[in-house]
């Protein structure tokens, strides 16, 4: 996990990244509102929702909107895509 400071991330996506791969399951999943992001991290939500966008633009993580059977929102899903 260490490779993590080497990587070409700004201090809020290592932080974002890395929580989100501490939650995780096994499958590489996580499932956190982007206010528990947020407050985890100790970051504004629309940092986290800029972090989360700018993690998904570089690969690191993909992003699927849930929605329930009514149609309102669902909190997002996040996969891991590459490990640090």
């Amino acid at each position: 996990m260490e490779e993590i400071f080497e990587l070409d991330l700004n201090a809020h996506e290592k932080l974002v990244y890395l929580y989100l791969t501490c939650t995780a399951n096994s499958n590489m999943q996580a499932s956190p509102s982007l206010s528990k992001i947020a407050k985890q991290c100790s970051i504004s939500r629309s940092t986290a929702k800029r972090t989360i966008n700018n993690l998904v633009e570089k690969g690191w993580i993909a992003k699927d909107t849930r929605h329930f059977q009514d149609g309102n929102y669902h909190s997002n899903q996040y996969t891991i895509l590459r490990e640090a």
